[in-house]
């Protein structure tokens, strides 16, 4: 015989109280638990305020950059020779452009490394790469995808 159950047969209340047993609401031993788990929440919650008060910062960052569309700069040309890059380090100032020239009989490459990578491709003797500008501040390494051991430093400054 199949029992086919209705909306009768649902009900809001726990087994334990459709049979007339209290339900455990509350007890020391859930107490102990969330005594426990308070000063997790109170950590929690004092690092939430901590970096809501950092704020964003990027207005700023973005007022001090200068523009470089507007002032596109110098470029410099770094000869890529009998493995090596010459003049390396090589410095130039934020918005100033780098092209590379592989002036060896071999195909060369200059990668970037880090926050800003780059890729002149495969230049082959005597190519020039097209130029690439550095907007930020800071020391770039970079090196010849082909040859890793080519190793060069762009200084931003």
């Amino acid at each position: 015989m199949m029992r086919l159950i209705g909306l009768a047969d649902r009900s809001p209340f726990s087994a334990a109280q459709q049979k007339g047993r209290p339900c455990a609401v509350w007890s020391p031993r859930r107490s102990a638990r969330l005594l426990r788990l308070l000063p997790i929440a109170g950590v929690a919650v004092v690092g939430l305020v901590g970096l809501a008060a950092c704020g964003d910062t990027t207005a700023d960052d973005a007022a001090e950059a200068p523009d470089c569309a507007a002032s596109p700069g110098e470029t410099v040309t770094v000869d890529i020779g009998d493995f090596v890059f010459d003049p390396t380090p090589v410095r130039v100032d934020v918005c100033d452009s780098v092209t590379w020239t592989n002036v060896h009989t071999q195909a060369h490459t200059s990668t970037g490394q880090g926050d800003k990578a780059w890729s002149t491709g495969n230049l082959q003797p005597g190519e020039t790469s097209e130029p690439v500008r550095f907007n930020e501040a800071g020391d770039l390494a970079y090196i010849c995808a082909l040859h890793p051991f080519m190793k060069g430093t762009v200084e931003v400054g």
